[in-house]
């Protein structure tokens, strides 16, 4: 059984999905979500709800923002899902007055901590049925859209340390490249080239935080190809972090 259930500063803003539902609770700023396809504004008082096996992001606004995560696996979910028979609730609840009681148990969760499961199946339980006072189901729809966004996450993700391009991943899927191209934007919400530059960067920090490899060998496993091309990356996403340190002390 696996529970991520914390006070966050930034949400994901790199498309991913997986096999637990999640949910998040935007307490200060604001942000855009992506999921599967749709994009909505959330501000202070909204609740989102990702699905299992749902592609989804958060847009970067500032460093002023503050949610409440939830990841729960199928230990925690199986009377919801029970309940729900096929249905599911919307992806967008931003009705603030109808969210409080379950911003409320939310708060209270947090507090106590995750170190209990019978507690956390608790919890979860009158998460769920508050969420569900509120809001009326939906019917579950299988998205080829988003069997289609899953397929190219998982060619990047299997293949990041080999020297793929567009023109690769347009063969592997019988598109013409502009054709894949724009599928890609359209399915995953950002360009193949950022998010197969995000990916590598992610692997590289990972490596480099074990100092368990030279710099040689996180290059050429994070498919950089050369050290040029890789400290190009790097610069780029120092310089992203310095611009959000910059906005945080500014305000």
């Amino acid at each position: 059984a696996y529970l991520f259930l914390k006070r966050e500063p930034y949400l994901l803003e790199v498309p991913h999905y997986h096999d637990s539902i999640e949910f998040a609770y935007i307490e200060r700023a604001e942000t855009d979500v992506h999921i599967q396809g749709s994009k909505q504004h959330l501000t202070p008082g909204d609740i989102c709800f990702v699905n299992g096996y749902q592609v989804h992001n958060f847009e970067y606004y500032d460093k002023d923002l503050s949610a409440i995560s939830v990841v729960l696996t199928k230990e925690y979910t199986t009377a919801f899902k029970k309940f729900c028979d096929g249905k599911t609730l919307p992806p967008f609840m931003l009705d603030k007055e109808k969210n409080l009681p379950a911003i409320e148990i939310l708060n209270e969760w947090l507090g106590h901590g995750t170190q209990s499961y019978l507690l956390n199946c608790s919890y979860a339980n009158r998460f769920f049925d508050a969420l569900l006072k509120a809001y009326d189901l939906q019917p579950k729809e299988v998205s080829t859209f988003n069997q289609k966004a899953i397929a190219f996450l998982n060619y990047i993700n299997e293949n990041f340390a080999k020297p793929i391009s567009l023109k690769t991943m347009a063969e592997e899927f019988g598109y013409s490249e502009g054709r894949c191209s724009y599928l890609f934007n359209s399915y995953v919400g950002v360009s193949f080239k950022n998010y197969l530059n995000d990916i590598r960067m992610q692997n590289a920090l990972s490596m480099i935080a074990t100092n368990n490899y030279t710099m040689s060998q996180v290059i050429e496993q994070s498919g950089f190809g050369s050290s040029v091309t890789f400290y190009r990356q790097y610069a780029k996403y120092k310089e992203k972090l310095a611009e959000r340190a910059g906005e945080t002390e500014c305000k």
